[in-house]
């Protein structure tokens, strides 16, 4: 016997549920767990359903704070939602954890702008020279 095909409300329980999962995940094993759940948030966010996606993120940086794909999903998703002034304290957090990463450095400084790639790419690549 087939069972009917998943429904969008099951799927938002189940991107909760991942998202739970990952917020009391051990650090040392939680790694696929996390990488499996970046992957649910990504798959989310390619359908349209950004503030699911959002809790996919969050609760992933939850679990790892310096997580660098949960927070660029975050930068991706946050600024269509109206939130993007969530994210600068995430990108804090995540420096204090890991303050040599250069690609989480890399994230601050669009942050501080409020603006730039976050929003649509408009002034990636700066004015510095």
């Amino acid at each position: 016997m087939r069972l009917p095909p998943c429904q969008p409300p099951h799927r938002a329980s189940l991107a909760l549920v991942l998202g739970a999962a990952l917020a009391f995940a051990p650090l040392g094993g939680g790694g696929t767990a996390r990488a499996q759940a970046i992957g649910q948030g990504f798959e989310l966010e390619r359908q349209g359903k950004l503030d699911q996606a959002a809790a996919v993120y969050l609760a992933t940086l939850r679990g790892d704070t310096a997580n660098l794909a949960a927070l660029l999903g975050l930068e991706r998703v946050l600024p269509p939602l109206g939130r993007l002034r969530e994210l600068l304290p995430l990108v804090h957090r995540a420096l204090a954890r890991d303050s040599l990463s250069s690609p989480l450095r890399g994230v601050e400084p669009r942050q501080r702008g409020g603006r730039g790639a976050a929003v649509g790419g408009a002034g990636t690549g700066g004015g510095r020279r």
